[in-house]
C-alpha cells in the first residue's frame, strides 16, 4: 500500500509539475519508473491505436513501426486487458511477424512493456514503455506501470467529463490520417477500414510512417491511386 501512494504522490507532483496535459503524463512515467520512454496510445475509430504522446526518440520509431503493421505488444493489450513484456525486441515474435519484420528491419533493440488503459469494459488505449535493459519488463516494473496505467486511465476519463483540451485535442498525424484516409474513401469508393487498411499497406510499401504518407497524399506528393495497388490483408493479428 504504501509503494501505492508513493507511486500516485509522485506521479501526480511529476504531472502537476509537467503543465497537467497528456505530454506531462507520459513524461512522469519516464521519470517514476527506470525506463528511458513511453508513449499513450488511444484507440482511434478506424484508425485503431495512435500514439498521442511519446517521449524518445526509439519509443518514437517503435510506435510508428506497430502503427503501420497494426499489430504488437500494444494492440495486443488493448484487446485483451492483459499486460505484455517483451524483454527482448529483436528476439523473433511469430505472434506479430509484420512487426517483429519491421523491427529486425530497423535494428531496434531493448524491452517494451504494454499495459492496457481500460475502465471496466472500456477501453482507452495503452501505456507502452521501453528501455534498453530487458529487466525493465520484470515483474516489478510491470506492477507499478500498472498502477500508473490507472492514473493515467483516470486522469483521461476526468479530462473527458471537462473536455479538457490538453488531453483530447488529437495530435496532427492522427488528424493528418484521417484527413487522408477521407479522400481514399472519396476517391476510391471504398468503406472506412478498407481505406486506413490501403494507407497501412502504402506505408508499409514506401517504407514511411503513417502520418508521413497521410501527409504525403494531402500535399498531393503522393497520388491517391497509388492505394489501389495498396493490398492489405483483410485482418491483422494482435
Amino acid at each position: 500500500m504504501a509503494q501505492i501512494d508513493e507511486l500516485t504522490e509522485r506521479f501526480s507532483s511529476a504531472l502537476r509539475l509537467g503543465g497537467g496535459d497528456i505530454s506531462a503524463a507520459c513524461q512522469a512515467c519516464v521519470q517514476i519508473l527506470p525506463v528511458h520512454g513511453a508513449a499513450i496510445l488511444i484507440g482511434e475509430r478506424h484508425l485503431g491505436l495512435w500514439p498521442w504522446s511519446v517521449t524518445g526518440a526509439d519509443a518514437a520509431r517503435i510506435e510508428g513501426l506497430q502503427a503501420v503493421a497494426a499489430a504488437g505488444p500494444a494492440v495486443f493489450a488493448f484487446a485483451t486487458g492483459v499486460p505484455v513484456p517483451l524483454p527482448d525486441l529483436t528476439t523473433p515474435c511469430p505472434r506479430w511477424p509484420e512487426f517483429a519484420a519491421a523491427m529486425t528491419r530497423e535494428s531496434i533493440a531493448g524491452a517494451m512493456v504494454s499495459v492496457p488503459l481500460r475502465l471496466g469494459m472500456a477501453r482507452l488505449g495503452t501505456l507502452d514503455l521501453f528501455d534498453p535493459d530487458p529487466e525493465m519488463a520484470a515483474p516489478s516494473t510491470i506492477s507499478a506501470a500498472r498502477r500508473l496505467a490507472e492514473l493515467v486511465t483516470a486522469q483521461l476519463v476526468s479530462a473527458q467529463s471537462v473536455r479538457a483540451k490538453g488531453w483530447l485535442t488529437p495530435p496532427r498525424g492522427s488528424v493528418l490520417i484521417h484527413q487522408a484516409a477521407g479522400m481514399v474513401i472519396a476517391h476510391l469508393h471504398v468503406g472506412a477500414p478498407e481505406a486506413y487498411a490501403r494507407l497501412r499497406s502504402l506505408a508499409a510499401r514506401q517504407g514511411l510512417s503513417l502520418s508521413e504518407v497521410a501527409e504525403r497524399i494531402i500535399e498531393r506528393r503522393l497520388p491517391i491511386a497509388a492505394a489501389l495497388d495498396a493490398h492489405s490483408p483483410n485482418t491483422h493479428g494482435n
